[in-house]
């Protein structure tokens, strides 16, 4: 069963000090681009790890997640071919030998998909939408 997105919702938690953090809840409704921003240790990352897995206050930080206003099921959250989130460590040299085609196909295939050409130019198309510079692929 696919998921569809239409909009995320980020409960607050703690900060790396234990402490209560201090904004409502933050939602993310489809279509919208947001920017996430500080201070290097602000915890950037952390809230970023939150929403890729859907944190149900079983992270570092304590934060709920919730997908169109439910608790994403453990399938949602567990299951690799039904993730609908993926993000980018801030260091991944190991692929910086690889083409963008073969990425995503790569990540197709971790996902339990074929391979889908059209998927793969739609996904470089949108991303060249919002980046800086081309993404060839």
């Amino acid at each position: 069963m696919k998921t569809e997105i239409e909009k995320i919702t980020i409960l607050p938690g703690v900060n790396k000090f234990g402490e209560k953090e201090k904004f409502g809840k933050i939602d993310v409704k489809k279509g919208e681009i947001v920017a996430i921003v500080g201070p290097t240790g602000a915890g950037k990352s952390q809230f970023l790890y939150d929403i890729e897995k859907l944190a149900q206050g079983d992270s570092k930080s304590k934060r709920t997640i919730l997908v169109n206003d439910k608790t994403a099921d453990k399938e949602l959250r567990f299951d690799p071919k039904r993730k609908l989130i993926a993000s980018l460590a801030q260091s991944m040299n190991f692929l910086t030998d690889t083409s963008v085609k073969n990425f995503l196909t790569l990540h197709l295939k971790a996902r339990g998909k074929k391979f889908d050409s059209g998927l793969i130019e739609e996904v470089i198309k949108e991303a060249n939408e919002i980046t800086g510079e081309p993404i060839f692929s």
